[in-house]
């Protein structure tokens, strides 16, 4: 709540018909760079259902239109092919590998960045 009413951050819960949590998506945002960072994540039984590209296609929405950022990133594993793919169906582009770049439990992970920038031609407009 603090991120939000300081305009930082921008997180949305992703719930089920039954009220149950299915992920969360959210858009951290650098006031002074005009950059946002979007992260989410999303259960294995709701994958595939086009639920997190909604989710963050209104968050980069948000970014451009409601905040007026001038690029939005996603870092992804680079073997998390369906979040990479959310990145790629959104119109971001790879721009780049990080290597040992996050720690996943016991494992460093490569990360793949992705980006848009508020003159990129999207999907849809």
């Amino acid at each position: 709540m603090r991120g939000w009413l300081a305009g930082e951050d921008v997180e949305a819960v992703i719930l089920g018909a039954d009220g149950s949590v299915l992920g969360m998506a959210g858009l951290v945002i650098s006031v002074a760079d005009g950059l946002g960072t979007i992260g989410y994540w999303l259960a294995e039984s709701a994958q595939g259902e086009g639920l997190m590209t909604a989710a963050v296609a209104a968050l980069v929405e948000e970014a451009f239109a409601g905040r007026g950022l001038n690029r939005v990133e996603i870092r992804a594993a680079q073997g998390n092919e369906r979040s990479r793919a959310v990145a790629r169906r959104l119109g971001f582009r790879e721009e780049a590998t990080l290597r040992r770049a996050h720690r996943l439990g016991a494992r460093v992970i490569d990360e793949v960045v992705y980006g848009l920038v508020a003159e990129d031609p999207r999907p849809g407009s």
